[in-house]
């Protein structure tokens, strides 16, 4: 392990500091060690962001944001590790839902459509119904019960969700659709590249350097 903190240490991350807080790159990097499942270095990260004075709350709902996009169990996994570190030091978390059950679909659809535009309920209607059980289930779940939690802003969560997909790897589509619902959420350019070189630490060269190619991509025509 000292010989790896040594070749980070050695990182120029001049450009990434100028375009991320302190409070995105906590995001970016539970999110990239969830999705990695690196439970021993999301320990480490944890108790190092609580001394930093980030609370139990924000970092409970990055972990949580993280579940649709790298799977639930994987997510459930680092919940349950950061729940014992806060029952350790007596930290108690906040329920941030706002959805109930009736309303998480109409809800789900509204976010999306902020990220995504007003065609996305459109093109729901023109899929055959095996498709629309799919995507309802994205609207109601990703959506309704996740991106409508007061806890945490939709620029962040945006900044989450391409974070995971990034280190999921082979997510080419989803990182280009989620490169666009970043920059309409008003995350700019640079801070986007910023978010994927400052994974390279988490996930290594070869999925940084696809994501990479694919957020590139998408910038130049936007």
């Amino acid at each position: 392990m000292k010989d790896i903190l040594e070749f980070i240490g050695n990182f120029d991350t001049s450009f990434i500091d100028s375009k991320l807080s302190e409070r995105e790159k906590m995001a970016i990097s539970l999110a990239s060690l969830v999705a990695n499942q690196n439970f021993e270095a999301i320990e480490i990260y944890v108790n190092e962001f609580l001394d930093k004075g980030f609370s139990g709350n924000e970092i409970y709902e990055v972990v949580l944001h993280t579940s649709p996009y790298c799977g639930y169990f994987k997510a459930g996994e680092a919940l349950e590790l950061i729940l014992d570190i806060f029952n350790v030091k007596g930290i108690e978390i906040q329920d941030f839902k706002t959805v109930k059950d009736e309303n998480r679909y109409s809800k789900g659809l509204e976010v999306q459509r902020k990220i995504f535009g007003e065609n996305v309920g459109k093109i729901n209607e023109s899929m055959l119904e095996d498709e629309k059980i799919t995507t309802k289930f994205l609207s109601e779940n990703c959506f309704g019960d996740l991106y409508t939690r007061s806890s945490l802003d939709l620029k962040l969560r945006e900044m989450i969700t391409l974070a995971v997909l990034i280190a999921n790897g082979c997510c080419s589509s989803q990182v280009k659709s989620h490169t666009v619902g970043n920059l309409n959420v008003g995350n700019e350019k640079e801070k986007i590249l910023a978010l994927a070189l400052y994974g390279v630490i988490f996930n290594g060269f070869p999925k940084t350097l696809n994501a990479l190619k694919d957020i590139k991509e998408v910038l130049k025509e936007n």
